[in-house]
Parts: structure tokens; C-alpha cells; sequence
């Protein structure tokens, strides 16, 4: 029975169980969550052991290994690990699992790459192309223009492109003119227009799958090496003195003005005495 097959009829089980784990916690069947959670449990790693079984069938099918030694050499992979140097230390800049299905992908690109000199120039590069694959339709100024179109690191473009189609001379690459099999899966297949689109397009995944290392952080006690910008260094604002002026002796100093009010006073006429003008009555005279 197909693999796949049966991964689908898995996964609508698991679906099946999660329906009826969820209808035991609306009842409170704390018995019954227990034993759905168990058979969820037990499909799910048939699944994954599933999907490593089309994996391996997979990965035989691309290679010409059989599924005997692709488990061979992915039990291998795990017990030595890649090591590595000047020579493969672009291997941390990219993340390349997820290029080929091969378990041992990344240890035959490192291979390739400890063989490999430097590819600092169109010539170089041109030269490596002639002597690996004399045939090949590829040109060491074109593998050298799109290394510089994305800044990837040439020598790993060149590595992948070697090890998928022998630059471009073997497999399904040779038809497609896709010389790093970029989405050919032996499923799919991928064709580019011409052999510079398709060197491209191993630039681009590369681009696509860059590594972001961060730097540690520069200890204040050691000179660093790289020249230290103004804006990087915050700088104290200057202290200025608040210095008061003194005031000239030439100038006459204002005095303070009294506060004035915007009710209108009314004067009041002072008191006089009413003796003052209170007229003296005459004395009367005498009848004889």
C-alpha cells in the first residue's frame, strides 16, 4: 500500500480524536481523555515513522543509493559529525539542510569544498568549470556575475552545482537548464529559460537562506578594532554656569510701581464743627 496513502488515512484519525477528546472534556470523561490521549499519542509517531519511510524511498529514488544505504549513511551522518574549517566555514553562513532530501548532503558539499581552492575571479572560477566538466554549458564569468548579483559565497554556489549536475552536464539539470535542480524533486520539474536564469536561481535560494550570526558584544576594556562613530558614543551634555548679570551703574534702577485698583475712589469732604456756623439767636428786650 502506498505510504502516503496511509499517512492521509493517519492524519484524518488523528482529526477523529481530537473531535472525540474534545467532546469528553465538554462531558467531564476524565477516564475517556485519558485513553483518547493515548491512541493520539500512538498514531502520531506511526505518522512520523511513516513520513521517514517516504523519505528514505524518497532520497533512493533521487541517488543512486539504495534505501539500505541511505539509512546506512544517515546513521553514519549522526555518529560523525561535519567538521569544520577554513575551507567549509561558509557552511555557517547558509543553512543547507533543506536543499536536498539526501541525509548526507552536507557532508558530500563539504567534501567538495575541501578540494576547492579559491574562487576569486571569473578565471578562476572558469578554470575549475573546464577541469571538472569540460563539456559543461556553464561559464566561470557568468557563475562569477551572479555570485556578485546576490554577494553569496561562490565557492558554495559552485559546490551545490557540482555535486547536482556536474555543472549543468548531468541528470535532469543537464534538460532543464537548471544545473543545481532547484525544485526538481523527481516529482516536480523546474526549467529556466536559459543557463544564466538557472545559476541564478542557486544564487537566490542560497540568498533566501542566509545563517543571521550575531556578533558579541564589544567589551569596553579592550580597544576594538573597528573605528568608533560619534553616534555610537553618547556623549554628557556641557555643564554651562548660570551666570547672573550685574546690573550698570549707569542705569537708573525702575522703582517697583504700586499696584493700582480700577474702582473709582469718591473723595469725602472733611467734618466741620457745627458750632462754627450755627447763628446766635438775639436776646429779647424788656416790656416797660
Amino acid at each position: 500500500m502506498n505510504i502516503d496513502y496511509l499517512i492521509q488515512l493517519l492524519t484524518n484519525r488523528l482529526n477523529g480524536l481530537t473531535l472525540a477528546k474534545d467532546q469528553a472534556f465538554q462531558s467531564g470523561d476524565l477516564e475517556r481523555i485519558v485513553a483518547v490521549d493515548a491512541e493520539i499519542l500512538d498514531v502520531q509517531n506511526t505518522v512520523s515513522k511513516l513520513k521517514l519511510l517516504s523519505s528514505i524511498e524518497e532520497t533512493a529514488v533521487n541517488t543512486p543509493f539504495s534505501e539500505a544505504d541511505v539509512v546506512k549513511k544517515g546513521i553514519e551522518a549522526a555518529f560523525n559529525p561535519t567538521t569544520i574549517t577554513d575551507a567549509t566555514k561558509c557552511l555557517l553562513e547558509y543553512d543547507i539542510t533543506s536543499y536536498a532530501v539526501d541525509p548526507d548532503h552536507e557532508k558530500k558539499i563539504q567534501s567538495i569544498l575541501e578540494k576547492m581552492g579559491t574562487m576569486s575571479s571569473a578565471e578562476e572560477i572558469e578554470q575549475y568549470v573546464r577541469f571538472t566538466a569540460v563539456e559543461s554549458p556553464l561559464t566561470g564569468q557568468m557563475i562569477f556575475d551572479s555570485g556578485v548579483k546576490y554577494n553569496i559565497d561562490v565557492r558554495l554556489m559552485m559546490a551545490l552545482i557540482e555535486l547536482d549536475s556536474v555543472f549543468g552536464t548531468l541528470g535532469i539539470g543537464a534538460k532543464t537548464n537548471n544545473p543545481g535542480n532547484v525544485g526538481n524533486n523527481g516529482v516536480d520539474t523546474r526549467t529556466y529559460p536559459s543557463w544564466s536564469d538557472g545559476v541564478d536561481a542557486v544564487a537566490d535560494w542560497l540568498n533566501d537562506h542566509r545563517v543571521n550570526i550575531v556578533s558579541p558584544p564589544i567589551s569596553h576594556d579592550e580597544p576594538s578594532d573597528s573605528p568608533v562613530t560619534n553616534s555610537e558614543v553618547p556623549k554628557e551634555a556641557p555643564v554651562v554656569p548660570i551666570v547672573e548679570p550685574e546690573p550698570d551703574e549707569s542705569t537708573p534702577v525702575p522703582e517697583p510701581e504700586l499696584p493700582t485698583s480700577s474702582i473709582e475712589v469718591i473723595p469725602i469732604a472733611p467734618v466741620q464743627d457745627p458750632s462754627i456756623n450755627m447763628v446766635k439767636p438775639k436776646p429779647k428786650k424788656k416790656l416797660p
